[in-house]
C-alpha cells in the first residue's frame, strides 16, 4: 500500500500535542510545578491573612504584594500544563516557520509493506521494518507512527482516499504492537 500526503505545520504540531498528552515525564514535570506552586501559593495567602488578623490595613503595601504574589501563584498552578503546552506548540510553531527546516514539510510518500514501512519525500528515504515502530496512535485528523519516544512520522487522513484511512488502521494494526 502506498500514502502519498502532505505535512504542514498544523501536522507538525498535532504530533506535539499528541507527544505531550501522552508523556509522562512532561505529566510528572507539571505536577511538580503545580505542587510546588501551590504551597509557595498558599504560604503567600496564610501570610496576607495573618497581617490581617495582626490588625494590618487592606491597604498596605506588605499586604497587597502578598495576598497578589500568593494568588498569581495560586493562578499560574491552576494554568500550568495550559501554559507549558502553549509555550512548546508556540516554539515548535516558530521553529517549523524557519527556512532550515522546511524539509520537515511538504510532500511526503509512505510504502507499507510486509516488511515494513519506507517513507520518502524529495530530499530523503527513510526504511524502518515493522519491529522498529514502537506505537501508532489515532487521532480524528491523524495517524502518527512512533519510531523512538520522541519520532514520529505524522500522516494527515485529509489525504487519505476512501477506504485508505480504515486499510491503514488494519495494516498498522496487524504489524505493529505497541512497546513501552
Amino acid at each position: 500500500m502506498t500514502v502519498q500526503y502532505d505535512i504542514t505545520v498544523d501536522d507538525i504540531l498535532a504530533f506535539q500535542k499528541d507527544y505531550l498528552s501522552s508523556n509522562r515525564q512532561f505529566k510528572r514535570q507539571i505536577a511538580r510545578i503545580r505542587l510546588l506552586g501551590f504551597a509557595w501559593g498558599v504560604l503567600f495567602v496564610i501570610t496576607a491573612a495573618g497581617m490581617l488578623l495582626q490588625g494590618l490595613s487592606l491597604a498596605s503595601p506588605r499586604f497587597i504584594l502578598m495576598a497578589t504574589v500568593g494568588t498569581a501563584i495560586l493562578l499560574l498552578c491552576l494554568f500550568s500544563d495550559k501554559y507549558t503546552t502553549g509555550k512548546v506548540m508556540k516554539n515548535a510553531s516558530r521553529l517549523y516557520a524557519l527556512p532550515e527546516n522546511a524539509g520537515h514539510l511538504g510532500d511526503k510518500e509512505m510504502m507499507l509493506g510486509d516488511e515494513g514501512i519506507t517513507v520518502s519525500d524529495k530530499r530523503s528515504e527513510c526504511k524502518f521494518c515493522w519491529d522498529y515502530i514502537i506505537r501508532v496512535n489515532e487521532t480524528p485528523e491523524h495517524f502518527i507512527v512512533y519510531v523512538t519516544g520522541l519520532t514520529a512520522h505524522v500522516i494527515p487522513k485529509r489525504g487519505l482516499i476512501g477506504e485508505d484511512a480504515a486499510a491503514l488502521k488494519e495494516l498498522f494494526n496487524k504489524h505493529v504492537t505497541p512497546k513501552k
